[in-house]
């Protein structure tokens, strides 16, 4: 399976349900959306890929995909990891609140844009326009896998995705 990092842990949890019977087996590739890209137009072999829309319809255009195989999985979602159940439900109605509660983390990890990761391009926009991106700077971990980050304890869960 071929997965951007922001579904690997519920995909595990999965997979976990099926792989207990004998014969099944899962392997998972997982990265940032570009990493997945990069991995399919180097020929990597799968059985199932998981990505956003627009980059499904451009390899399903391209012939990369077989006919008829592409299905919508989720149109919008909500993450909700088991670290985040564990916290409270933070204050993010207004942008003064979110302002708060963002400097009231320790550490805070989104994707690393340089591995091809989208949403750490909208959080450092999300920052910016909250006029605290060089005040947060230091608690800032953009990395390619931050749901295992916030999993191991190594950063807060992102306010946006304990809602």
């Amino acid at each position: 399976m071929l997965n951007a990092n922001a579904l690997t842990i519920a995909l595990r949890e999965l997979a976990a349900e099926h792989t207990s019977r004998p014969g099944i087996k899962v392997t998972f590739i997982s990265g940032s959306p570009g990493q997945i890209q990069q991995q399919v137009d180097a020929g990597e072999k799968f059985d199932l890929l998981i990505m956003p829309t627009p980059a499904l319809a451009a390899l399903d255009t391209d012939g990369k995909l077989a006919a008829g195989t592409r299905r919508a999985l989720v149109r919008r979602g909500h993450w909700d990891l088991p670290s985040a159940r564990a916290h409270p439900k933070p204050d993010i109605t207004t942008p003064d609140a979110l302002r708060k509660t963002l400097l009231a983390q320790q550490k805070i990890t989104y994707s690393d844009s340089k591995t091809g990761g989208l949403s750490g391009i909208n959080a450092q926009k999300v920052l910016q326009n909250l006029g605290i991106d060089d005040e947060i700077k230091s608690k800032l971990l953009p990395h390619s896998d931050g749901q295992g980050l916030i999993a191991k304890g190594e950063a807060d869960p992102w306010p946006l995705q304990c809602q």
